[in-house]
Order: C-alpha cells, then sequence, then structure tokens
C-alpha cells in the first residue's frame, strides 16, 4: 500500500543569534517510503527528492503535481541535487553508486561505482564540470595511508566519469561533502569533525574540531570565508576557515541538525 508522504519545506532561519521559523507544505503521494532528501532547482521551479523506496522524484513546485520518477538504484537514495545549469540530476545510494541522469528523459546517463560502501553525499561543482561525492568506510578491508581504495571522498570528472582523485585514507564515515564558492577547496563532514581539502593536490589543510558527534552537514558561505556545520549533538557551529576557530555555535535545536545551509547573501542560515 503506497503511504501518503509529505515533502515539508521547514526552515530555521538565524540572523544574529534570531531565529525563527517558518513552514510550507506539499502533499506528495508519489514516494511509497521515507523522503532522505530534496533539493531545489537552480530556477527555484522544480524540487527533487530521494527516497527510501530507491526512487527519485521530480517535482513541479507551483502545482505541487510530479513530474518524472528516475529509477535504477537498488538501495536507498541518500542524497540528490542538480547542476548548475539545471539540466541534469546526481544521486547517491547505499547501493554503493553515483548516478546521473538527464532530466528531460529521465535517463540514467552514467553510473559512477568506485565507491566501496554507502554513498551519503553529493554534489556537483560551482562550474559544472567535476562531481564529489562522500561515502561510509567499509569495515573488513585493508587499508594503507595514501591508498585510493578507502575512497571515501571522490572527485570525478563528469563528462568521461573517470576518478580524479580520492582525498580520504582515513578510516571514517564521511555523511556530507561541499565545494568553494570557487571550487578550488572540498569540505567533509564526518566523526565529530570538519575537514578541510585543497582540491588540486589533494592534501588535508585543516581539521575544525568542537562538535561532540557526529557531523551531518556541511556548507560554504558565498565567499568562502566561512563554514557552517550541523551535528548530532543537536547544534549548528559557524567556522572562520583561515583560523579554524568557532566564531559561534547555535543551539536552538531540539534533536539532530540533519542539514544546514547558507542563504545566498551569506547572512542567514538555514537548517
Amino acid at each position: 500500500m503506497k503511504k501518503n508522504l509529505g515533502i515539508i519545506l521547514c526552515g530555521l532561519f538565524i540572523t544574529a543569534g534570531i531565529y525563527a521559523q517558518e513552514v510550507v507544505v506539499f502533499p506528495q503521494l508519489g514516494h511509497n517510503s521515507y523522503v532522505n532528501f530534496v533539493a531545489f532547482s537552480p530556477d527555484g521551479k522544480q524540487v527533487v527528492s530521494g527516497s527510501n523506496d530507491c526512487t527519485i522524484k521530480l517535482w513541479d513546485i507551483a502545482s505541487g503535481k510530479e513530474i518524472r520518477t528516475f529509477s535504477g538504484h537498488t538501495s536507498i537514495v541518500t542524497s540528490v541535487c542538480f547542476n548548475p545549469d539545471g539540466k541534469y540530476i546526481l544521486s547517491g545510494s547505499w547501493d554503493t553508486t553515483v548516478r546521473l541522469w538527464e532530466i528531460e528523459n529521465g535517463r540514467e546517463i552514467r553510473t559512477f561505482s568506485e565507491h566501496k560502501d554507502a554513498v551519503k553525499s553529493v554534489c556537483f561543482s560551482h562550474d559544472g564540470r567535476w562531481i564529489l561525492s562522500g561515502s561510509s568506510y567499509k569495515t573488513g578491508i585493508s587499508y594503507k595511508q595514501g591508498s585510493t581504495a578507502c575512497n571515501t571522498i571522490i572527485l570525478w570528472d563528469v563528462d568521461s566519469g573517470k576518478v580524479i582523485r580520492s582525498f580520504s585514507w582515513y578510516m571514517e564515515n564521511v555523511n556530507s561533502v561541499s565545494f568553494s564558492p570557487d571550487d578550488k577547496y572540498i569540505i567533509s563532514g564526518s566523526n565529530n569533525e570538519v575537514r578541510l581539502w585543497d582540491v588540486d593536490s589533494g592534501s588535508e589543510i585543516k581539521i575544525f574540531t568542537g562538535h561532540t558527534s557526529h557531523v551531518w552537514s556541511v556548507s560554504f558561505n558565498h565567499d568562502g570565508k566561512q563554514i557552517i556545520s550541523g551535528s548530532y549533538d543537536k547544534t549548528i557551529k559557524l567556522w572562520d576557515v583561515v583560523s579554524g576557530h568557532v566564531i559561534r555555535t547555535f543551539s536552538e535545536q531540539t534533536d539532530t541538525v540533519h542539514s544546514v545551509n547558507f542563504s545566498p547573501d551569506g547572512r542567514q542560515i538555514l537548517s
């Protein structure tokens, strides 16, 4: 039996310590299990959702109607996003794959298959040339420092589908990844920490410590000078990229912070 599920656009806006909650509900009947992730299209007219039912669905915001279903994953879809021009959708899944879809016809264009465990986060670079994906750490395998076998953070070339670089050898689950505005750096959220990486060299630049539990979501602000992180410890932390210090901790949340992001001007935080 199909469950009556809804996509809820719910935000906690935080500005200088003042916060207000805004909620808009779009009832959707297309998914038959939990929705794990949603993302807006670049023009703000569509939403894409990824679900435990192994499918991805595209929705029209104005009408609330389902436009298309993308099927191909064999397990839970954990992360979805649009490319910068809104013509393609990227998805990550517990089936260990990252998949690229063409919106116009729903066709799967490419499958990226180097991860060893569940893919938890995917994103495009701002110029659309690269894909970044983060995954769980696969236990029961012997890893060596400097080896690409662990593959918990992978940078891909969109056109060729080839791996450009693997950033991570350490034994941690990567829950979230994000590019800096200039695509020169990436950040990852994992076990209690946020890590900053150089894209060209693949080297780790800085570790941001302060959370007391898993970091579920990370994002840069508009100029790349600040980072926001949300955690299982029920806090949101604002970081200075250069110093690595916490600028402010927001503790208004009453449960796990699964997703955080900046407004385009960097003055507000959405969680």
